[in-house]
């Protein structure tokens, strides 16, 4: 499981930008984001990771880092490993015995 909080006072919305027109007509607005794990390791809150907002690679090119808008923490969660089963299919009975002309009995 993965937990983010983002204080969006810190988003900068000159970096949102906007997507392709849905069939209704809407435009959706996107925020990029980029999840760095903290280096050094969990944080005061349990938190794992922080969260940066993306900027253009123009902008990442001329050493403009976006700002940081969170906190994120992952919980890896044990699973059990899965069941598997071999699906093989199982030969099928012939109709035709291609020796039953000779007496059932294979010629050699």
């Amino acid at each position: 499981m993965i937990t983010l909080k983002i204080d969006v006072t810190k988003i900068q919305k000159d970096l949102l930008f906007i997507g392709k027109a849905k069939a209704d007509g809407s435009q959706p607005k996107y925020l990029d984001c980029i999840l760095f794990e903290n280096k050094n390791g969990t944080g005061q809150y349990g938190d794992t990771h922080f969260i940066v907002q993306g900027v253009s690679k123009a902008a990442r090119e001329a050493g403009q880092k976006g700002p940081i808008i969170g906190n994120a923490t992952i919980e890896i969660q044990e699973q059990p490993p899965r069941r598997t089963t071999n699906k093989i299919p199982r030969a099928q009975p012939q109709e035709d015995d291609p020796f039953a002309a000779e007496g059932g009995d294979i010629p050699w």
